[in-house]
């Protein structure tokens, strides 16, 4: 795994120079709870992403601010692959006591975001896939999270 994550920033750092960023994104993201995403372009090669997701579990509820620093790489036509550092703020909601480690209430999550994008070349939309592994710092449920997610976000 660590070998496929350094190539794919060696690889990337190519390309760094010729990724666009969209000024801005609106839409939804799919993972383990749903949630709207926005996304604003801070330069040609970066930006960042805010995503306020909810979950409904059978022994637990939460919701989540999640917050996220991308460096974009472009890879092809309408490709990107971005990578960032991220934080997500949120409450839980506990309906057993004895489910998971944390307390009901405030958490705070550390980690980071990795995925691909592909701007419709005719249409105002993005589609994307990333995965967003977190760890608990303050009150988590588990001590480590993993967020696979697609999202479909309208660009403008």
């Amino acid at each position: 795994m660590k070998r496929i994550l350094v190539l794919l920033i060696i690889i990337c750092s190519f390309q760094a120079g010729k990724a666009q960023v969209n000024d801005m994104a609106l839409g939804v993201r799919f993972g383990y709870g749903g949630g709207v995403s926005y996304q604003l372009g801070l330069s040609k090669t970066n930006r960042v992403e805010l995503n306020g997701a909810f979950g409904l579990g059978g022994s637990y509820n939460y919701l989540r601010l999640t917050a996220a620093y991308h460096w974009v790489f472009d890879v092809g036509i309408g490709w990107n692959v971005y990578i960032g550092p991220a934080i997500a703020v949120g409450s839980l909601f506990k309906e057993d006591a004895g489910v998971g480690k944390g307390d009901d209430g405030l958490y705070i999550l550390g980690g980071g975001q990795l995925g691909v994008d592909y701007n419709l070349q005719n249409l105002p939309f993005q589609i994307s896939i990333d995965i967003l592994p977190q760890f608990a710092i303050v009150n988590g449920y588990d001590d480590y999270y993993i967020d696979p997610a697609i999202g479909i976000r309208y660009v403008f």
